[in-house]
């Protein structure tokens, strides 16, 4: 599915799982360390990831992108801030980014609760420009999740990641000047790898860490 067609209401017609919550201790998700206020909330905006990476079975979720609608997104957003006392959220799509117009919708959204919210996610770095960073500011984000797997051109190629070192550098860099976390998720020991092309991801760890959150 183009994400940026109009939403499938497959999964508008699903009930949210927020009657479920009561019937979980939120003892379990650290809140007796940091406080139930403080205790993150989880939430999928999506289900499925369009990418072709080679090494992701994706067998859960599937391959086909499916989203709900930003409607129906922002109100449990604003269920768990303002009902659950939830202020920070996890999303926990596969690919949260997917579909320009459909992010700034939800940012949009999510911004218009009406109420402070911090929130993370994971997001494919082709689908993260200056732009939709923005937008995910403004609405909350305070961290992202960035697969990268090898920063050696040949071996991203053939992993199917779509994606250039340079342009994670890009996201970084943006991340970075507009006050977003980022972790960027490296991946060793790939089958045949050279040692050529594992120097590249260690030196890639080099050239990012004076701009990136972590690894």
């Amino acid at each position: 599915r183009n994400a940026d067609r109009p939403f499938s209401t497959e999964l508008d017609r699903l009930a949210p799982p927020l009657g479920a919550l009561d019937l979980f201790d939120p003892a379990w998700y650290g809140a007796a360390a940091v406080g139930t206020e403080l205790a993150p909330g989880g939430l999928l905006s999506s289900r499925g990831c369009p990418a072709a990476c080679t090494f992701c079975s994706n067998d859960v979720t599937g391959r086909k992108f499916r989203y709900r609608s930003a409607a129906s997104v922002a109100a449990e957003v604003a269920t768990l801030r303002n009902e659950r006392n939830k202020v920070g959220i996890t999303f926990l799509d596969d690919s949260f980014a997917v579909g320009k117009r459909r992010v700034h919708e939800l940012c949009a959204a999510i911004a218009g609760i009406g109420a402070p919210v911090w929130w993370t996610c994971t997001a494919h770095p082709s689908h993260l420009d200056r732009e939709v960073l923005v937008a995910m500011k403004a609405a909350g984000c305070a961290g992202i999740d960035i697969g990268m797997e090898s920063a050696d051109p040949e071996m991203l190629l053939a992993i199917g990641k779509g994606v250039t070192v340079e342009r994670v550098l890009d996201v970084l860099r943006w991340s970075r000047e507009l006050e977003i976390h980022t972790v960027v998720n490296p991946m060793f020991a790939w089958p045949d790898e050279t040692d050529a092309q594992l120097d590249a991801t260690i030196g890639f760890l080099e050239r990012a860490a004076p701009i990136a959150g972590g690894f």
